[in-house]
């Protein structure tokens, strides 16, 4: 009765739009009152919120955040677009191709969608409708490009869920590479095919000859090195992906000066963008905790659990529908409270399954990727539009294809699990 009661009111707060950090925190000192009684209670509401927002490893979320609004504020976004152009953009769809390679770029640096997203939206969209691109694929192909930072490390939601979880943070990173380089692919393949049966909306690109192309790297090298260095230390294992997030906040804030153009405005917004950012993650985590401390003296997680195999329904169907819940959830709601909300009850019963953690997290991740692009809530979709002037309703028209393209890739992902597991076992 207690868990009905609790999860009755959650839905209530959520669909009254209560910040998701508070209903979460709400409902799990209600829920665990009705469970394990008031002293209990606040015995754990006076231990959970600081011993999981003073975690050593929440350390990395700041850092990375404050990577990406430091290259945000500077002319490195602008840099990375001009050089991805000039190698691709004189193919059939070469302008949208460069969007998608932009943006695995500067998602390998920034580890935040909304960034990158907002920042080559105000870049990339007008240059293609500019030149003849339909407003459907043009704002399509930035929303869905813009989703790549979520896959590809550091990605916060790897983050979150290797926090939750306590997972190995640096595997989850390099797990996400593979997954991440085949949807870059597949936004590739989705803009071809549409150059192909619609030439007319899809114009080819103009040709940038070798000087052009070697002038266009002057500006973006700072940047890839970074990047190296930040994915190296963690695959070789001579740092940590706290010290990483560290590492690349020094050199993002670097690069930033001396090659970005950033002036001390730039910083001011970078650095307070970071900090609000940070908060809203804290406090998410602290309410979710409370959260799945409720789930967890309820015994709700083992009794799903004992349930699920008693059924005889075989281990893979069990996880495909949990997937389909994680669709549902990633259409409606926001990627962070999606994990925080439903990894304490989801994680143990995959992995009770038997089912490898690491692939596990790969696979929830790419679902709330998806669920970026999805309608009704679509956060990228939303930005993309409210930048670009273009109608909702047609940039929800132009990310449905790209949408159906990530739903191979996730099947991919399910039917070949070392896709996302061959790296991190060969890791230092």
């Amino acid at each position: 009765m207690a868990i009905i009661a609790t999860f009755a009111l959650l839905a209530l707060f959520l669909a009254t739009r209560m910040p998701v950090a508070f209903a979460l925190g709400v409902c799990g000192m209600i829920g665990l009152y009705l469970t394990v009684g008031g002293t209990v209670t606040n015995g754990l509401v006076g231990i959970i919120p600081f011993r999981n927002s003073a975690s050593l490893l929440l350390t990395t979320i700041p850092m990375f955040i404050l990577m990406a609004e430091l290259l945000s504020q500077c002319r490195i976004i602008p840099d990375v677009f001009k050089f991805v152009t000039a190698l691709v953009g004189r193919v059939r769809g070469g302008l949208a191709m460069a969007t998608i390679l932009a943006n695995a770029g500067l998602g390998s640096v920034s580890g935040s969608s909304s960034a990158t997203t907002g920042a080559l939206a105000s870049i990339t969209v007008p240059r293609m409708r500019a030149q003849g691109y339909s407003s459907a694929l043009a704002t399509g192909v930035v929303s869905a490009a813009g989703t790549l930072a979520v896959m590809l490390p550091p990605s916060i939601p790897l983050i979150i869920y290797g926090i939750t979880t306590e997972t190995s943070i640096g595997k989850l990173f390099i797990a996400g590479i593979v997954p991440g380089i085949i949807t870059a692919v597949s936004y590739a393949v989705v803009v071809y095919i549409w150059g192909a049966r619609s030439p007319e909306t899809v114009p080819v690109g103009e040709r940038y000859s070798w000087r052009q192309k070697v002038g266009a790297a002057r500006g973006v090298w700072p940047a890839f090195v970074l990047m190296g260095i930040v994915l190296g230390g963690i695959y070789s294992g001579a740092i940590t992906p706290t010290e990483a997030g560290a590492v690349g906040a020094v050199g993002a804030f670097i690069i930033a000066v001396a090659v970005g153009g950033l002036r001390f405005d730039g910083f001011i917004v970078a650095v307070r963008n970071a900090i609000r950012i940070t908060a809203m993650v804290i406090i998410i985590v602290i309410g979710a905790s409370l959260f799945g401390a409720f789930l967890v003296a309820s015994g709700l997680t083992e009794d799903v659990l004992t349930t699920l195999v008693d059924s005889g329904l075989p281990s893979m169907l069990i996880v495909v529908l949990i997937v389909g819940v994680y669709l549902f959830l990633g259409a409606i709601m926001d990627e962070l409270a999606i994990l925080l909300l439903t990894l304490p009850l989801t994680f143990p019963l995959v992995t009770g399954l038997g089912y490898d953690p690491i692939w596990w997290g790969v696979v929830v991740v790419k679902t709330v990727q998806i669920g970026l692009e999805a309608p009704p809530v679509g956060m990228n979709v939303f930005v993309v539009s409210g930048i670009s002037g273009v109608p909702l309703q047609t940039a929800y028209r132009g990310a449905i294809r790209f949408i159906l393209a990530e739903l191979v890739v996730l099947a991919l992902l399910l039917a070949i699990p070392s896709i996302s597991t061959f790296l991190p076992t060969h890791m230092g």
